[in-house]
């Protein structure tokens, strides 16, 4: 990221933090939203609107970052809700947590369809450690509803005595929007995502690159379309380069909609790709996916929807794995989609009744 590109990203956090204070002093709602909002990752924009069409009550994002002192209490605001995301571990979020806790000190506690940062990760940077999951596991014991996106950030928070279970990502509460029905194509369509992703436990994402370029001419050469998918302006920067490379990839053109990028991902057979969100928004639409797994987060989720078996390491990934796995899957579409569906649609439960629950808390401190 450039100098002004990263001073763009600066003036346009502090603006949203800014509209949050504003919004949440002016007009208190039933719960404080904490989580990453407004910073133009759609993974980040897809649990926060699976949230607020949850029925869980009115919401609005809490500031995550500067001004957050300046946001007042309010008896209007009956519950705080650490929103999804890989957030629990992390050391820079625990003063967000304390934050929000602090301004509103008699509100409930949900954390619901979280992630957890695995402290055994080793990458360019340090997410967590013991040290900092001590502290996260004294916060999150004072909750009153805590769950998780997927098996390994359960096995992580039991270890350091924090009750819970899995139900999933919040986005996968997200459904394909009915208003024109999805056309049905000739020929297999692959939906494609390339990503400069924070960190990874081996392998490159610029030699992932290369290897999907030389995976999709492979599909182009068995007669399948690719199309690209992006969940930041970055991916779609770095998409629009690979289409000059590849001009035949279709290019789907990057809106910050999430509703228009779950419809676009319905129209594919197969998602491929390293952005976490991508293959849950995939799983929510029902869309087989092979996940390029570059932190445990990945691997997290596809063990949540009995996906594993087709997600590669990216330390491994190649255009020949990747051909080999698609048609896999391809030759057993029917019978995965089914399989996934079947594995999101109790998740999808799980979620909503734990949302059903949390609701009826709230509405009892309201009478």
């Amino acid at each position: 990221m450039g100098f002004l590109e990263h001073r763009f990203a600066q003036l346009r956090n502090a603006a949203v933090d800014l509209r949050a204070v504003s919004m949440m002093n002016r007009r208190p709602r039933e719960v404080a939203y904490l989580g990453w909002t407004g910073r133009g990752n759609l993974g980040d924009e897809a649990i926060y609107l699976a949230h607020r069409r949850s029925g869980l009550g009115s919401m609005a994002p809490y500031p995550a970052d500067r001004f957050a002192r300046l946001a007042r209490p309010s008896a209007k605001t009956k519950a705080v809700l650490l929103g999804g995301g890989t957030l629990v571990g992390r050391h820079d979020w625990l003063p967000r947590v304390d934050r929000i806790t602090g301004t509103f000190p008699d509100a409930l506690k949900f954390a619901t369809g979280v992630g957890v940062e695995d402290p055994s990760f080793t990458g360019r940077r340090v997410y967590t450690s013991d040290e900092h999951m001590r502290a996260w596991s004294t916060r999150l014991q004072g909750f009153d509803s805590v769950s998780v996106r997927g098996p390994l950030s359960a096995a992580i928070l039991e270890k350091y005595g924090v009750e819970t279970r899995v139900v999933g990502d919040p986005a996968l509460l997200l459904n394909v929007p009915i208003s024109r029905p999805v056309p049905q194509r000739e020929k297999h369509v692959v939906g494609i995502n390339v990503a400069q992703v924070e960190d990874s436990w081996g392998g490159s994402m610029s030699r992932y690159v290369v290897e999907l370029g030389h995976f999709v001419e492979r599909l182009r050469a068995l007669g399948v379309s690719s199309r690209l998918l992006s969940m930041t302006a970055g991916d779609q920067r770095l998409a629009e380069h690979f289409v000059r490379e590849h001009p035949h990839v279709e290019l789907f053109n990057y809106r910050n909609s999430v509703d228009e990028t779950v419809r676009a991902i319905s129209e594919c057979n197969v998602v491929v790709g390293p952005r976490l969100h991508l293959c849950i928004l995939a799983a929510a639409a029902g869309v087989p996916f092979i996940s390029v797994m570059y932190k445990p987060k990945c691997l997290d989720f596809s063990l949540s929807v009995c996906m594993e078996e087709w997600s590669i390491p990216s330390d491994a990934v190649s255009s020949t794995q990747m051909v080999e796995v698609f048609e896999v899957l391809s030759s057993r579409e029917l019978e995965i989609r089914r399989n996934l569906k079947n594995n999101v649609a109790a998740l999808r439960e799980n979620l909503q009744s734990e949302i059903d629950l949390n609701k009826e808390r709230i509405q009892s401190v309201a009478r």
